[in-house]
């Protein structure tokens, strides 16, 4: 889990039930989600879709094509901690579509390790 401490002195973090922050004395918790998991029919895959992208089914190729929600649901989660760990926010292009199309590489052949994203690599934590 990436916890992150804002300027403004708020902690940012992806919810997770097992590691949950409510216990511990931050403050009350307010959740949103930073993306969806969807199913295109067409394809008969899910894809993560990042609503600041607004992109649907046309979203980036990396975020698509994924046999199962499950399968969709780990690469968002590593894709969205690498980013939160390399402070680099989702955008079409630079260094998010970079990031973004070397995870999916790395998520394929099996390595879902959460990393970091510098100079255009990845690094281990």
């Amino acid at each position: 889990m990436t916890i992150r401490i804002e300027p403004d002195g708020s902690v940012k973090a992806m919810h997770y039930d097992e590691h949950s922050l409510a216990d511990t004395g931050l403050g009350p918790m307010r959740l949103s989600r930073a993306s969806e998991i969807q199913f295109d029919e067409e394809s008969q895959t899910f894809y993560v879709e990042l609503p600041q992208l607004k992109g649907g089914v046309n979203q980036p190729g990396f975020l698509s094509g994924f046999s199962g929600y499950d399968v969709a649901r780990g690469f968002e989660v590593m894709l969205l901690e690498t980013c939160a760990m390399s402070n680099i926010k989702p955008a079409y292009q630079g260094e998010f579509y970079a990031l973004g199309t070397a995870a999916r590489k790395r998520y394929d052949a099996g390595d879902t390790e959460i990393v970091r994203w510098e100079g255009q690599r990845i690094c281990a934590r």
